[in-house]
């Protein structure tokens, strides 16, 4: 059973005051800090894991998209799935971004693409959703996926020796549906998927059919958002 991270209380986080040095005009390079958002005092967390707490374990490299005047900053970042803070590197120093201060992310691959990521604050929900968002397919109707850290608690069989006695805190993953301001979890069956997308049903099963779609897959669901979006 995995219970997400945000319910549980036993982990106590404290978040750093912000730095009180500002930008002309909100605007932001590797040498500014409009509207205070930057601090050099790192978050801290009494919670220990043994593997990674990041969204990506690799630093990105991209853009940060700051709430403030629409401005941003470009370099290297990471996002903390604990603390909720972005890790950015200016100068060769380490500073940290509050989430709250992000609109958004993007992260510009060698590869020549580029993964957006929202601020999941920007989108009403019946359950919360707590941190960034990565987009899956932009439109009409979006995809996200919400990565987290979830508790695994023990497994352990003792009659046959296996399995773990500890509880572990993993990286998961839920997909969500967002339209007009809204998140919706994605559903786990079939049908209730379908019913999202009425009165396009009979089309999208056609086009499921034709394609050899398992939409529970997050790769087969964004070709059909994706087609949903082009009706």
């Amino acid at each position: 059973m995995k219970i997400t991270l945000s319910i549980l209380l036993l982990f106590s986080i404290s978040f750093a005051g912000k730095a009180q040095t500002f930008a002309p005009n909100g605007r932001m390079d590797m040498n500014t800090n409009p509207g205070a958002v930057i601090t050099t005092k790192k978050p801290t967390s009494h919670t220990v894991l043994s593997s990674s707490y990041y969204l990506k374990e690799q630093w990105m490299h991209g853009l940060i998209k700051l709430k403030k005047e629409n401005s941003a900053i470009r370099g290297k970042f990471r996002y903390n799935l604990i603390t909720h803070y972005i890790e950015v590197i200016q100068e060769e120093e380490l500073n940290y971004i509050s989430r709250h201060d992000i609109a958004g992310l993007e992260w510009q691959k060698t590869d020549g693409n580029s993964i957006h990521f929202v601020n999941a604050m920007g989108y009403r929900k019946i359950q919360p959703v707590r941190g960034m968002l990565e987009v899956l397919i932009d439109g009409k109707t979006m995809l996200f996926r919400h990565s987290y850290l979830a508790l695994k608690e023990p497994d352990y069989i003792a009659a046959l020796q296996v399995g773990s006695q500890h509880s572990q805190i993993t990286l998961a993953s839920a997909l969500y549906f967002g339209k007009q301001g809204q998140l919706v979890k994605v559903p786990f069956r079939k049908k209730k998927i379908l019913e999202y997308f009425a009165p396009y049903q009979n089309q999208l099963k056609k086009f499921i059919k034709q394609h050899h779609l398992k939409i529970r897959k997050a790769e087969d669901l964004s070709k059909l958002v994706h087609y949903y979006n082009s009706l």
